[in-house]
């Protein structure tokens, strides 16, 4: 019965990554990834930066450029994840959470 249960988490396991790592793809092919606007986000920032860097700040259109910086900014921190990884837990630890939600340990990167 153990033996069962644990198998039945390790499938449950393996088929809920197996589906993120789906909807992933499928996300990232139609460009609305979280990690896609962050590139994209990024890569606008960092031309807003190039562009600021050649302007000299007696030229009015600067303070433009400095919105624009800003916002970008706060869209990148907007898109901000928190990172967790997964790994099983020891045997023991297994035992004892059997019973519970689940007997893997959830951290953040």
């Amino acid at each position: 019965m153990v033996h069962s249960k644990v198998m039945q988490c390790e499938l449950e396991l393996e088929i809920s990554n197996h589906k993120a790592l789906e909807w992933e793809a499928l996300q990232e092919k139609n460009f609305v990834s979280k990690a896609k606007r962050v590139e994209l986000y990024g890569e606008e920032l960092a031309a807003i930066n190039e562009e600021i860097a050649k302007r000299n700040y007696s030229e009015l259109s600067l303070e433009k450029l400095l919105e624009l910086k800003l916002k970008y900014a706060e869209k990148l921190k907007a898109e901000e994840i928190e990172i967790k990884l997964k790994e099983k837990s020891s045997l023991d630890d297994q035992l004892d959470e059997l019973l519970n939600k689940s007997a893997y340990v959830e951290w953040k990167a």
